[in-house]
């Protein structure tokens, strides 16, 4: 479970820190650590008692998670930000299904190294039951930045949901965090809140063929304390 450690009260920062906790392989693969893990944030809402949500922040905001060490900030979202006075049941945060990755592995299977690259497109077949799965380059050179999708298929919506992580879209994931607190007319600063993301295990190359490799970002783990 990742540590859910307070910030300072009433900072007028939307904080991404990053934290370590490793998931399971998807594809029968190879597990690695990415040396970049790059996370694009869409949206921010808090919900409020009526179940209704109202928006905090919106846009693009891209944050390297890989970036800085356990438990430091990767950056802010919002600063400054005000909050509508009224009563919170939650938050919600909303990301792009597609990151920006850097990694590499010695074995991807059968003896065969794999890594990201630059500019790999993603194929629209992949065992079991995949589309839409990055393309790994098997040259057995240091990894470059590649935009890689998280795919679609059966048993990653399975690993996604058990992650508390919704599909939005084609393009997009949604998680909500339950936490009820209030916000008074004099008081329109939200409280803290601090988004801790996976890094261990953030990406998995497996060899499909002599010269040909595939690779996915695990779906991420995303942890939200607030307050």
């Amino acid at each position: 479970m990742i540590r859910m450690n307070k910030l300072l009260a009433l900072l007028a920062t939307f904080a991404l820190l990053i934290a370590a906790k490793p998931l399971p392989a998807l594809i029968g693969g190879v597990m690695a650590t990415p040396t970049t893990y790059v996370v694009t944030v869409t949206k921010i809402e808090f919900q409020k008692t009526d179940g209704s949500f109202v928006t905090f922040a919106s846009g693009s905001s891209a944050f390297d998670i890989a970036s800085v060490a356990a438990g430091q900030a990767a950056g802010t979202l919002a600063q400054g930000q005000s909050l509508e006075a009224g009563s919170y049941t939650g938050i919600r945060i909303t990301f792009s299904r597609t990151f920006g990755m850097t990694g590499a592995v010695a074995d991807a299977g059968g003896g065969q190294p794999a890594r990201t690259q630059t500019g790999n497109a993603a194929t629209q077949t992949a065992p079991p039951d995949f589309t839409s799965i990055g393309i790994s380059t098997t040259d057995g050179a240091a990894g470059t930045l590649q935009q890689i999708p998280v795919p679609f298929g059966t048993a990653v919506t399975a690993a996604l949901t058990a992650e508390g992580i919704e599909e939005v879209g084609l393009t997009e994931l949604r998680t909500t965090y339950a936490h009820v607190f209030t916000v008074t007319p004099d008081q329109t600063v939200p409280p803290p809140v601090r988004v801790d993301f996976d890094v261990t295990g953030g990406i998995e190359f497996l060899t499909t063929g002599v010269g040909t490799a595939i690779v996915i970002p695990t779906p991420p783990s995303v942890n939200v304390t607030v307050g």
